[in-house]
């Protein structure tokens, strides 16, 4: 029985992502605080036309090239077994200074396994919302919880069935 304003799988992630370490805050009304992932939700939905989910094919990198550092483009897989495998297309060099060398790269070998988990846990959400997604956390890889983050997860359209490619971008901050 759905109680709330979201469904009751997007109220249970919501749930589970606020009980993480750190815990992660989950906003599907998408209240961004920073301007760079609110940046990243105005491009999305101008390339969002009558409702659709746009494609990789529609971002163009002339547009946002500001904005460049703080993208990352992923590819989430659905494997056997319900496991999801994560291939970082693009990784901006603000994700790169937090995350280390991920561009091109098959996340689950080039993130600690802790971190690979909160990501797939954070596609899953957005997945289930059906929509773009906001998360705070306080950065979890390496211990890195001096660093706040504030990250839009948008999907973009896939040709592979199996696969939705992420759009993040991301703004992250010392504590202050």
């Amino acid at each position: 029985m759905q109680t709330g304003k979201y469904s009751e799988e997007l109220e249970d992630y919501i749930a589970e992502a606020a009980q993480m370490d750190p815990p992660v805050l989950i906003d599907p009304s998408l209240a961004f605080e920073y301007r760079i992932p609110k940046a990243g939700l105005d491009y999305w939905l101008s390339k969002a036309a009558g409702g659709t989910v746009p494609s990789r094919t529609d971002l163009n990198p002339r547009e946002i090239a500001k904005y460049l550092p703080y993208i990352a483009l992923v590819d989430a897989t659905e494997e056997d077994g319900g496991k999801l495998s994560l291939y970082s297309r693009l990784a901006g060099e603000e994700f790169e200074r937090v995350y280390g060398s991920i561009r091109q790269k098959d996340l689950s070998t080039h993130l600690d396994p802790v971190t690979f988990d909160r990501w797939c846990t954070f596609i899953r959400i957005m997945q289930a919302s059906g929509a773009p997604l906001r998360l705070k956390t306080k950065i979890a890889h390496e211990r890195k919880v001096y660093l706040d983050g504030e990250f839009l997860l948008a999907p973009l359209r896939s040709d592979t069935p199996d696969t939705t490619t992420i759009m993040v971008m991301a703004e992250f901050r010392t504590d202050s």
